[in-house]
């Protein structure tokens, strides 16, 4: 990535207009000791060449001669940070970042440090942690007097907010539209592994969006709920959520929707969930997260809740998924326990992986009370991103209720786990 308007004669702010008034701390008594007596005189001449050098345009020679003065004036903050702006001229962004960063730790609360470490970072290619470091030091500029730093830190800080919002969207950002229109588009962000921005795989598989979601939103934009004439109105449960799509696809078709996953899976709930506010709210929607982990009680927005319909897209997909899932979709959709007072018809957008998987998936369901009927793909699919139609028409849809009369072997879903 080039360098974006951070030279060193545009902003004059770190080198030459200001870097006498910037902050020193001096050499300090443990690191003067191993210094010539003459060490701040030393570094003061460094200094006063490399600024001449400067206005030359030599920021080879400049650089080292502010790495020779900040050798013997190690804290001062001012050295380090005209050193980085000579490092950005020369293009050696990581090294303009180490710099830069000194000049921060020496000085927190100077604004040209961080300043100039946006900077470095924004070419680095860190555009989030470049943002970060301009929108702080926005925010000390404007409690000093100097306007022309105001304006120019936050116009940096625009520019790095617009290019983090250009790298998320044909990066992380997948617009997902259902196939006859029937629901407002929606804006998924994946949190995938990145260099370039904070968002990362650590969320496992509910980072990404996957093609059971997509087809169980196709579903609920072009039919009802379980039950129901229409979403709207309909109070719904999605569990395990990840990226929220279906929940989300619920809410704009006018349900109050309950989005679920682990702790880990909440960052990335609630980006979704404000990425898509205006469209579930001008649907007369409404979308909340929470944490759930299913090995845990549900927390008080699910036990307390009555829900029409539950949601879940592509949970099993190990054995050892088998029995979390099947207990937690139990106790929701027979009812008689916490969070599940009258219980709820299920709609499971699921992903066959293995035959033998899918028979222990359907044993355990079937051991807990529970029916499944199995029903048709939309009419018209779409491919999302990078999923094509074969991936989405792999996907099967099944409805899963109470079984009258059935008696649910609790005990059955774990002892199947393997």
């Amino acid at each position: 990535m080039k360098c974006i308007g951070c030279g060193v004669a545009r902003t004059g702010l770190g080198i030459l207009a200001q870097q006498q008034g910037g902050p020193d701390l001096g050499g300090g008594e443990e690191a003067e000791a191993e210094l010539p007596p003459d060490a701040a005189e030393q570094a003061g001449q460094l200094e006063a060449q490399a600024l001449a050098v400067v206005g030359t345009g030599d920021f080879k020679k400049a650089e080292a001669l502010f790495l020779r003065a900040a050798r013997l004036q190690p804290r001062s903050a001012r050295l380090h940070e005209a050193r980085a702006q000579c490092l950005l001229e020369l293009e050696d962004f990581g090294e303009a970042c180490a710099a830069a960063r000194r000049s921060t730790w020496l000085s927190p609360e100077w604004p040209v440090g961080h300043l100039t470490f946006g900077r470095a970072l924004l070419n680095f290619g860190r555009l989030q942690d470049a943002a970060e470091s301009l929108d702080f030091a926005s925010s000390l500029a404007g409690q000093g007097a100097d306007e022309e730093l105001r304006a120019e830190t936050a116009e940096e800080l625009a520019r790095a907010r617009a290019l983090l919002e250009r790298h998320w969207a044909e990066l992380h950002d997948v617009p997902v539209r259902t196939p006859g229109g029937e629901l407002p588009m929606l804006r998924i962000r994946q949190y995938l592994d990145c260099g370039y921005c904070n968002l990362s795989g650590e969320q496992g598989p509910g980072g990404a969006l996957w093609a059971a979601a997509v087809v169980l939103a196709a579903h609920i934009g072009s039919g009802c709920p379980p039950g129901r004439a229409s979403w709207r109105g309909a109070r719904v449960l999605e569990l395990g959520a990840g990226t929220g799509l279906a929940g989300l696809a619920a809410a704009a078709a006018g349900a109050s929707a309950l989005l679920t996953d682990p702790q880990t899976g909440l960052p990335v709930m609630n980006t979704n969930v404000a990425l898509n506010r205006a469209a579930v709210s001008g649907a007369g929607g409404s979308v909340q997260a929470v944490a759930y982990d299913w090995l845990d009680d549900p927390p008080a927005e699910v036990a307390q809740g009555h829900w029409d319909v539950v949601l879940a897209a592509d949970l099993v997909y190990s054995f050892a998924s088998v029995a979390p899932f099947v207990d937690a979709l139990a106790r929701l959709v027979r009812g008689g326990g916490p969070g599940a007072a009258g219980g709820a018809p299920a709609l499971y957008a699921h992903n066959p992986r293995a035959e033998e998987l899918d028979a222990e998936l359907r044993d355990a369901l079937r051991a807990r009370g529970l029916g499944v009927r199995e029903l048709p793909l939309p009419e018209r699919l779409v491919p999302v991103g990078r999923m094509d139609l074969t991936a989405l028409r792999r996907v099967v849809l099944w409805a899963v209720e109470a079984q009258p009369g059935a008696a649910a072997d609790a005990g059955a879903s774990k002892r199947q786990c393997r």
